[in-house]
């Protein structure tokens, strides 16, 4: 979806209501689209919270493993040591 406009009319309802417009963004990306707009049901928010707990089970397992580029270019991936690491750490 384009830029969103946000009337004066919503402005005034979204403080009322304790929306910010950081949660328009949210609500976009996980809501089901509904007639006259979207709609964040409770199915749509257990997918994203199931999307968010399996990223960082992935990105946890990515603690310490390191990738050596060159230009635009991966050379090679590994897990790094942790005298490797303290040594990359201090350049």
């Amino acid at each position: 979806m384009g830029a969103l406009g946000i009337s004066r009319h919503a402005r005034t309802r979204m403080a009322q209501r304790g929306l910010r417009e950081a949660d328009i963004d949210l609500i976009l990306r996980l809501g089901s689209e509904v007639e006259g707009g979207i709609l964040v049901r409770r199915k749509d928010f257990e997918r994203y919270a199931a999307g968010l707990r399996d990223q960082l089970r992935r990105a946890e397992r990515l603690v310490g493993k390191r990738l050596v580029m060159a230009d635009d270019t991966l050379v090679t991936a590994y897990h790094s040591s942790g005298t490797d690491t303290k040594r990359l750490l201090q350049n």
